[in-house]
């Protein structure tokens, strides 16, 4: 059970390019009718973390990515960080699929192919970068390279 539910919530976490769905689109205080087990499980994944659990979140998705070999030449963070981080990460999802939503991903476990948390996970991924993105420091940072566009460039367009 912990395979399964390792590979559904990383693949989920990780599949921020995923369709949008309903829950991903709505304001994290509006209420989503859901329709299937994964949208419910990831209401209550919504519901249930804060700013801050989501923010974690996404410093934790930072980290893993920064920890890639394709990205070896960037900093990377102390082994003791990385640790802080990682336990951080399995509290809050011990936290989420063992008490704040027991009654919807129990049922979810007894399907054995994970593709239901994954879809659920995707949604608390989507959620945790778009409260980064709220920043006004990472928007700037994000839309540096625009300094670096002419009008000129984009002239194949305009045919």
């Amino acid at each position: 059970m912990r395979k399964m539910l390792k590979t559904a919530v990383l693949t989920g976490l990780l599949s921020l390019s995923a369709q949008s769905n309903a829950i991903a689109a709505a304001p994290i205080s509006t209420p989503v009718t859901a329709v299937d087990p994964a949208e419910a499980l990831g209401n209550c994944l919504a519901l249930n973390t804060s700013g801050r659990d989501r923010l974690d979140l996404a410093k934790w998705i930072v980290i893993g990515l920064a920890g890639s070999s394709q990205f070896s030449d960037l900093p990377k963070v102390s082994g003791a960080e990385q640790d802080r981080v990682d336990l951080a990460m399995a509290g809050l999802f011990v936290r989420l699929l063992t008490k704040d939503c027991l009654s919807v991903a129990k049922p979810l476990l007894k399907l054995t192919d994970g593709k239901p948390i994954e879809r659920a996970f995707e949604v608390l991924g989507r959620l945790a970068v778009e409260e980064v993105m709220r920043d006004k420091s990472t928007n700037d940072t994000i839309s540096g390279f625009t300094k670096h566009l002419k009008d000129e460039d984009f002239a194949p367009l305009k045919d």
